[in-house]
């Protein structure tokens, strides 16, 4: 499972000795850019500052773009207000492979297009998709790759885009480079 954390779990966990729970709870933590700028912040111990330079993998730092339509029905800090923001729905990055027959190659954009977008049904799997490119979608972290891909496949093979085979839809999750 994937979660985003806004400061205040990694700083306390952190002054406790205790942020391998996040690591063994799950496996990726993004925090976006602002929280890791306020655990890194000089009016941050720094026990905290020291130990969020070298967190393992599984503490990622995302930049989030705050969108303007965003509106908070209180003051938050910038760090809360990126955790909180629609942009980050979108925080994982697939890769879409098509397979039919013996041919291999990325799902082409209308295809993924035409199954996101088909029906704002309230699906996690259509509602939290974005394809971005052939190959290529972004999904938010309440969607399954595997049922998503599932979907996808059958979906894609009830249209007749195999020409009479089965579709099948294979995603990976792109690492982003540091």
């Amino acid at each position: 499972m994937i979660a985003v954390s806004n400061t205040t779990p990694p700083r306390y966990l952190i002054a406790f000795e205790q942020e391998h729970l996040l690591g063994q709870l799950f496996e990726k933590v993004f925090v976006p850019a602002a929280v890791h700028a306020e655990l890194t912040d000089a009016r941050t111990p720094e026990m905290v500052r020291r130990r969020v330079q070298s967190l393992p993998a599984w503490f990622e730092v995302r930049a989030v773009a705050e969108s303007a339509e965003t509106v908070f029905p209180v003051t938050l800090h910038q760090g809360e207000r990126e955790c909180y923001n629609p942009r980050i729905m979108y925080a994982r990055k697939l890769q879409a492979e098509l397979v039919i027959g013996d041919e291999r190659r990325p799902a082409p954009l209308d295809w993924l297009d035409s199954f996101c977008m088909r029906n704002f049904t309230g699906s996690a799997e259509f509602d939290d998709t974005l394809p971005t490119a052939d190959g290529r979608l972004e999904a938010g972290l309440a969607v399954d790759p595997q049922r998503l891909a599932q979907a996808m496949s059958e979906w894609f093979t009830k249209r007749g885009k195999g020409n009479g085979q089965p579709v099948t839809i294979e995603l990976r999750e792109v690492i982003a480079p540091k």
